[in-house]
Formats: C-alpha cells, sequence, structure tokens
C-alpha cells in the first residue's frame, strides 16, 4: 500500500539519518583527540625551534661572555704551574700542564668563545638540512621505484580515498619558516586535513603544495570544525551534497552509499595512529638532540676552566667527543626516519587502511 510504503520508507531515511548522525559525531571526537596530539607534534616543534633562537643561542653567548675572564685567569694558572713545576724538574718529574696542549686549549676556547652560538645554530641547521636530503632521497627512490618491489601493495584492492598533497603543514606557522615535510605531514596527508583544520587560520605565506583551502563562504572566516575541511567537500567522507538533508531525495542505494562513505572515515581515524604517534615521536627525538647539543655547548664553556691540566683534560675531550657522537646519531636517526616516512607513504599509496595500519606498526618499531 502507497500509504504504508511511505511510512516505512520515511522510518527507512529516519533510520539512515540516525546513522550517519552518529558516525559523524564519533568522526568528531576521533578528529578531536587526534587534533590534540597534531597539536601536540607542532608545539614540540614550536619550542624545540624557540629553544635555538630563543634559549640556548643567547645562553650559550652569555656564558661565553661570563667565562671568558675566569678561562684568561686559568690559563695564567696553569702558566704558573708549568712554571714551577720546570723549577721542580730537579728533584721530580712532574707532568701538570702540558705547554703544546694548554696552549691549544686556550686558542680552541677563544675560538668556542667566539663561534659557540652561531656553532650551535649551524649543528642544528645541519641536522634540519641532513633530514630533508634524506627525506628527499628516499621519496625520490620511493616514487621511482614503486610498482616493481611494492607492487603487490600497490595492487591491494581497496575503495578507501587516498593522500591529498604532501607539503609543510606547521613550518610556515613557525616564528622562521624553514620549509621541512616530517611525519606530521604525512600524518595529515592521509587524513586528508591540513594544519588550518588544526590552528583555524591560514598561514601567511602558506605553502603553495598544500590543498586550497577557502573560507567559510557564509562567515569569510576560516574555522576549525568538527571534522577537517576537506571532508565535507563532494566525494569525501561525509560531503556535504549527500548530508541527511538530502536523504528525502536520494534513493536506498544513494543513502547506502552515503553511510557506507561515512563510516570509511572510522577506518581512517583508526589507521592514521601510527602515523600520529611516529610524527608526535619524531618531534620529540629533534627537542632532545637541541637539549643535548644545547647542555654540551654550554658545558664546553665552563671545561675548558679545567682543560689546561693533564689530569682534568679529558673533560674537555668528553665534551668534543659527545659533539661528534651526536652528529654521528644526527646522520643515523634521520636517515632511519626517512625511511620510516618511505615506508608510511608506500603503505598509504595503496589507498588500503589495513595495510597502512601494518606497515604503521611495523614503522613504530623502528
Amino acid at each position: 500500500m502507497p500509504i504504508v510504503d511511505d511510512v516505512l520508507n520515511g522510518l527507512q531515511i529516519q533510520i539512515d539519518t540516525l546513522w550517519y548522525n552518529l558516525l559523524f559525531s564519533l568522526a568528531g571526537m576521533g578528529w578531536s583527540v587526534q587534533r590534540a596530539f597534531l597539536m601536540l607534534g607542532y608545539t614540540i616543534e614550536l619550542i624545540n625551534q624557540w629553544l635555538v633562537d630563543q634559549a640556548f643561542t643567547p645562553l650559550i653567548a652569555q656564558t661565553n661572555a661570563s667565562l671568558q675572564i675566569a678561562v684568561s685567569l686559568a690559563f695564567v694558572v696553569a702558566l704558573l704551574v708549568l712554571g714551577i713545576t720546570y723549577l721542580l724538574a730537579a728533584f721530580a718529574r712532574l707532568r701538570v700542564v702540558e705547554p703544546k696542549s694548554a696552549i691549544g686549549w686556550y686558542l680552541a676556547g677563544a675560538l668556542f668563545f667566539t663561534l659557540g652560538p652561531g656553532l650551535y645554530q649551524g649543528m642544528s641547521e645541519f641536522r634540519r638540512d641532513v633530514t630533508q636530503a634524506f627525506y628527499a632521497s628516499t621519496l625520490g627512490e620511493l616514487s621511482a621505484t614503486t610498482g616493481t618491489a611494492f607492487n603487490s601493495l600497490d595492487n591491494v584492492s581497496s575503495t578507501d580515498l587516498g593522500l591529498i598533497a604532501l607539503c609543510d603543514n606547521f613550518g610556515s606557522y613557525l616564528p622562521v619558516w624553514s620549509y621541512t615535510v616530517d611525519g606530521l605531514d604525512v600524518a595529515l596527508a592521509y587524513l586528508r586535513a591540513d594544519a588550518i583544520d588544526l590552528m583555524g587560520y591560514p598561514s601567511t605565506p602558506r605553502d603553495p603544495s598544500c590543498q586550497p583551502h577557502p573560507p567559510d563562504p557564509v562567515s569569510g572566516l576560516w574555522t576549525a570544525g568538527s571534522v577537517p575541511w576537506e571532508w565535507r567537500t563532494p566525494g569525501s567522507f561525509f560531503a556535504n551534497d549527500r548530508d541527511p538533508l538530502f536523504f528525502p531525495a536520494m534513493t536506498l542505494l544513494d543513502r547506502a552509499a552515503s553511510i557506507a562513505q561515512a563510516s570509511a572515515a572510522q577506518g581512517r581515524l583508526l589507521t592514521a595512529w601510527p602515523l600520529i604517534l611516529f610524527g608526535v615521536s619524531e618531534q620529540l627525538v629533534y627537542l632532545l638532540l637541541t637539549i643535548a647539543q644545547g647542555l654540551t655547548f654550554i658545558s664546553f664553556g665552563v671545561a675548558i676552566l679545567f682543560a689546561f691540566f693533564k689530569k682534568t683534560e679529558v673533560i674537555a675531550r668528553s665534551i668534543i667527543d659527545l659533539w661528534i657522537e651526536l652528529l654521528i646519531q644526527t646522520v643515523v636517526i634521520a636517515l632511519i626516519q626517512a625511511l620510516v616516512v618511505s615506508f608510511f607513504l608506500t603503505g598509504t599509496a595503496s589507498g588500503n587502511g589495513i595495510v597502512v595500519l601494518g606497515i604503521g606498526l611495523l614503522c613504530l618499531i623502528f
């Protein structure tokens, strides 16, 4: 009967609307949690740059300025001790101060007090440049070999949405923008989101490689919505042209397709977690390296005071060894992180959430 059919159809529309709204609410809650972790990664990156430019660099300069006189006095004391040991050489052979070593450390200290802050910033820039060089190399190699070694992953059948353009999302929000692409950018590309979805406003300037993200057509403002802006565009998870508002005019199959696409958003949120955790961990590693390098630079200025004497010279030498170890660790960590990002992109290129989740868990072990 037409009346019964209309009632049943209306009831089905209400059920579909309920499911759609429930999926939208769940996606909003999931995105809110992930947005907090992504903001954590950005905050760590911001703190890292602040430590380099505003904390350690001026602190190293101030420490060096305050220690210059003390180091000169220590050098004079070392020369006096050296003279005394020469006077006592007829009675006992004493090697408290080595002349060549003392002069070498004094010259090294003078050079460090002059170039220390710039050298520290140079090491931070070196770490960033090495990381980007490895990223560019591994990503270029990945694009060249896609379809060969990873052909089986590329051919995994899937209807999942792919990545949006990979770009530097957060760099332009920092006080000093140096173009970098890292794990947080990969996570956002996989989530089909951008930094405006997190920050609520566009940066100026903005990486032109990032997806176009116009303001709200009604208010003319950018806002951080309950889900990423791209998810509401036609063809995406919660396309605004397939809202429950249009369910009465849609067929049963069209409503089912709309709900299925909304359900796919839950899988995207779940499988994105390894990428997000990797991006946050990556920023933590950078932060720890920055702090380690800063502490060694400050310590070296103090260690110079004791470097003129044979027994305590090892203190300054150990700090130089730490610099070398940190440089080696920087290169090794940059290589591993670049490989991990390339593995992530290998998985996400297939567009299959299960492949991404499996590769993501493997990469977290790295």
